[in-house]
């Protein structure tokens, strides 16, 4: 969740009925939850592809006039099953910047993914985590990292930290070359690729949806 003075660790729910009920439950995390979409029906089959290395996460983020937003998807490596969604990223508009979004795109991938695992008690497993953004994978990838409260974008990444350190996946980060669709079809571009480019599409429009309906999370 998030606090008034940065990104604390999530309070263990009580007994839920479903997945669904039990990743809304937290009123601090609904900045991540509160627009996302999936298929099929059934988000806990998910749960067992994250076991086998099933599942890749791809993410972008956007920043315009002081405000910013990002996507992230997890979909199975067939292609068959995916959960996805998009945030405005909380923080003060001087906070804000491309490389908060990014990260921010990172961070809601971590917080699905410790939903799924605690929720269906996944023991292990791996997922690869890529996005256009290097300097946040970077910042998100390294085994260890210091950081200072006046750091900027320290909740941010220090949340990213928390979630890798207590998760029991095995994260590998890859980099992707953004806006490959100026240079390629799109058709003919690699699918990871392919969801950057979505994701990068469907994070503008989330920021162009908010400047026009503004909506301000509890955090």
């Amino acid at each position: 969740g998030i606090s008034s003075s940065g990104f604390s660790p999530s309070i263990p729910q009580p007994t839920h009925d479903s997945f669904l009920s039990y990743l809304r439950s937290n009123p601090s995390e609904l900045w991540c939850f509160s627009d996302i979409s999936f298929y099929p029906a059934d988000l806990g089959l998910l749960a067992p592809l994250i076991q086998n290395g099933g599942l890749v996460a791809v993410s972008d983020g956007s920043y315009k006039n002081g405000a910013g937003s990002a996507s992230w998807i997890l979909e199975s490596t067939d292609r068959s099953r995916w959960v996805k969604g998009t945030v405005i990223c909380p923080g003060v508009s001087a906070a804000h910047s491309s490389y908060r979004s990014e990260l921010m795109g990172i961070l809601s991938i971590f917080l699905m993914v410790d939903k799924l695992v605690t929720f269906y008690h996944v023991p292990h497993g791996i997922i690869e985590v890529a996005c256009d953004g290097d300097s946040a994978l970077r910042a998100s990838s390294r085994h260890r990292l210091s950081l200072n409260m006046d750091d900027p974008d320290c909740d941010v990444l220090s949340a990213i930290h928390f979630f890798r350190a207590k998760s029991p996946i095995e994260w590998r980060f890859v980099h992707i070359k953004g806006h490959q669709d100026r240079d390629v079809n799109l058709a003919d571009l690699p699918h990871q690729a392919q969801l950057n480019v979505a994701m990068d599409t469907d994070a503008k429009r989330r920021l162009a949806d908010a400047a026009q309906n503004p909506h301000q999370f509890d955090i």
